[in-house]
């Protein structure tokens, strides 16, 4: 981040969180009229979105997909609102806005199994259990376009963006409350980049660089864009190895709609709640959110009528009979 910018403010996170699921839909909708498929995926699809009503039952929280895009954005717009309350009622906290890497978060596009589980034991080890921080963290799925390379194809990254923040003056073991005595403070083998970027960074959230609400809206954000691996040209460094960082990756400069549509169909084996994990304080954060949500999912009001008959498994076939590559199905554990 540069430090000549104008400092983002909660009503700017708001306008950041839409503007990232509807690029991201774009991005969908973009690839299913570009293979011409049917109606009924179509219909299958503005389902998924949040658009339609599940057929049969009503649903309740635990039932919402990662893919409802109309759920994740009241929930985000939610965790905004937690953010700026508890910055502004405690001007003692700091807050870092912190990226943690996972080996077993590498995944080749055309792989199916998918960890989750494990990121989130680590992400409760590492910040709940040894650190003792309060946090809410979120798992993503981003897309990197140029890893692995010599024509393996691409990399379906899962990763977790944290916001962190504490009383500097009753942490024990933070000695140094800057961005590096974070990093070092939250240290672990369990975080580990095979791509040579760093797998625990943290950013502090100062005034100048805007509201911790803007970076719970981070948090909460639609994969609208990629990451690119770039080399990082520091004159100054001391060291004897080259040092890589993630650089955002629009969809003019490479991100593919059906690279989106691979993400969108591993959310679709997500559940909403299995991508937010807090801790601390977090943790009483994300029930009142989570509250908040299913008055809201009780008294939603829908765009369009359900479907008769709603098959996401066909849905999945329908996809994969208009792929030009195969890709394995895949298995969350």
């Amino acid at each position: 981040m540069t430090k000549d910018y104008k400092p983002k403010t909660a009503d700017d996170g708001r306008k950041y969180l839409r503007s990232s699921h509807s690029k991201f839909r774009r991005l969908v909708k973009k690839d299913t009229r570009k293979r011409g498929i049917g109606v009924r995926p179509k219909l299958y699809f503005d389902t998924l979105i949040g658009n339609r009503p599940m057929p049969g039952k009503r649903q309740t929280v635990s039932d919402l997909l990662a893919t409802d895009l109309k759920a994740l954005h009241e929930f985000g717009n939610y965790m905004i609102d937690e953010a700026e309350k508890l910055s502004l009622s405690n001007p003692n906290l700091e807050f870092y806005h912190v990226t943690l890497l996972a080996e077993e978060g590498v995944i080749l596009e055309r792989e199916s199994f998918v960890p989750v589980s494990p990121i989130k034991k680590k992400i409760h080890n590492c910040l709940s259990r040894d650190c003792k921080l309060d946090f809410v963290a979120a798992i993503e799925c981003q897309g990197l376009t140029n890893w692995p390379q010599n024509s393996k194809g691409r990399t379906l990254l899962v990763h977790v963006h944290a916001l962190v923040w504490f009383d500097p003056r009753r942490v024990k073991g933070l000695t140094a409350n800057t961005e590096r005595g974070l990093e070092g403070f939250i240290k672990s083998r369990a975080w580990f980049s095979n791509f040579d970027a760093k797998p625990v960074s943290a950013v502090k959230i100062t005034e100048n660089r805007g509201s911790p609400a803007w970076f719970a809206a981070y948090l909460f954000k639609s994969p609208h864009s990629a990451k690119r691996r770039v080399k990082i040209v520091d004159p100054d460094s001391d060291s004897l190895f080259d040092e890589f960082k993630l650089k955002p990756v629009t969809s003019d400069e490479g991100y593919r709609p059906e690279f989106a549509m691979r993400i969108f169909e591993l959310r679709s084996h997500l559940k909403l709640s299995e991508l937010v994990v807090a801790g601390g304080a977090g943790a009483a954060m994300k029930r009142r959110c989570f509250t908040r949500l299913r008055a809201w999912q009780q008294n939603r009001r829908w765009l369009r009528k359900p479907m008769k008959h709603f098959n996401l498994d066909a849905f999945r076939r329908q996809i994969k009979r208009n792929r030009r590559r195969h890709y394995g199905e895949f298995f969350v554990w």
